[in-house]
Formats: structure tokens, C-alpha cells, sequence
């Protein structure tokens, strides 16, 4: 599991970030838990995001509207959060999604950067207030 995340972070490193996603993901398939694999996907995501979309152009959420009230997926931006959807657990998601459900946005890209930045972070946070419910 350490040669998986070894390798992600040396694909990384190199700027190859699509490479870098899919050997996170290997390891998340396996251990959904996995905090290092979790961060380098964030970061990976990232990168393969502010990618996609300089290739496309910016793309903005409609104003007044949260990720769950988007009635198509949105471009590349939300592409990536909904396959972080996928590999994420689903209790830390929900506590994601109740935090992104109270941030409109009617501004650039920036805004849903900043959400994969801190998705690693709020992914921590999710799985240490869900360990502390479980020992109440």
C-alpha cells in the first residue's frame, strides 16, 4: 500500500495528475479510510480540475445555487465531485454536503477550487467527529 501511495505522490510530483488519481484511487478501492491516499487524491483532483478547465474555459456554478441543486453535473469541476463521491465514505460525504449546502456561489471558479482544497481536511474532520459518536 505504501508503493501505491509512493507512486502517486512521485506522478504528482512529475505533473502527471490524471496517473496520480488513478493510483490513489487503487488504493482507496481497498481502504476507503486511508487519510494519505485521501489527501494526495484531493490534491491530485485538484490539479486534474484547474486542468480541465483551462482547457475549456472557466466554468461558474449558476448564481444562487449549491452543488446539490445543480440539476446536471456542471463541467469538470463537478465531474471530480462526484467521482470523490464515489471514493469517499458516505458519512464523511454527508457531513461534506451539509457544509457545502450552506455556501451559495455565484462567483468563479475559485470558490469550488477552494472546496477540493479543504476536501482532505473536511474529510479528516468528518471521520474524527464520526470516531468520537461512536465511543458516546
Amino acid at each position: 500500500m505504501n508503493d501505491s501511495i509512493s507512486r502517486g505522490n512521485e506522478l504528482y510530483k512529475k505533473g502527471e495528475y490524471e496517473e496520480a488519481v488513478k493510483a490513489f484511487q487503487e488504493i482507496l478501492q481497498s481502504d476507503t479510510t486511508n487519510i494519505a491516499a485521501l489527501i494526495g487524491m484531493g490534491k491530485a483532483l485538484r490539479e486534474v480540475v484547474i486542468k480541465k478547465v483551462n482547457e475549456r474555459g472557466v466554468v461558474r456554478l449558476p448564481p444562487k445555487k449549491t452543488w446539490h441543486e445543480l440539476d446536471e453535473p456542471e463541467g469538470a469541476i463537478v465531474r471530480c465531485y462526484e467521482r470523490v463521491k464515489e471514493l469517499v465514505p458516505e458519512k464523511s460525504i454527508k457531513l461534506i454536503s451539509l457544509k457545502m449546502e450552506k455556501e451559495e456561489s455565484d462567483t468563479p471558479i475559485n470558490d469550488a477550487m477552494n472546496f477540493f482544497g479543504t476536501l482532505p481536511k473536511d474529510i479528516e474532520e468528518a471521520e474524527g467527529l464520526f470516531k468520537k459518536e461512536k465511543k458516546l
